[in-house]
């Protein structure tokens, strides 16, 4: 059986729910400020239980953490995250 696009992307999304630091860990720039940058390959987000409790996540460092972003939040998602400490970069913005 084949496994479709979506079901692929649906299930990287969850590893990375889910398995995050693993991501964290390649690309601290600075650990011993902590400061992280997280990579979010995504087209939209919404603020559902799980992306809130990514975003509430305390071992991801301290603030400022950073997520790289190539897609869009809604309102709800984008307050939620820079309420949590999170500063918001479209992939590619300097």
């Amino acid at each position: 059986m084949e496994t479709s696009k979506s079901d692929l992307f649906a299930e990287g999304l969850k590893r990375s729910i889910e398995q995050p630091i693993d991501a964290v860990k390649n690309i601290a720039q600075d650990p011993v400020g902590s400061i992280k940058k997280v990579p979010a390959p995504v087209d939209h987000v919404t603020w559902t239980e799980a992306v809130a409790g990514f975003a509430s996540r305390d071992d991801l460092g301290t603030q400022p953490k950073t997520l790289l972003h190539t897609g869009t939040f809604s309102k709800i998602a984008s307050s939620g995250f820079t309420g949590a400490g999170w500063k918001l970069t479209p992939f590619g913005a300097r």
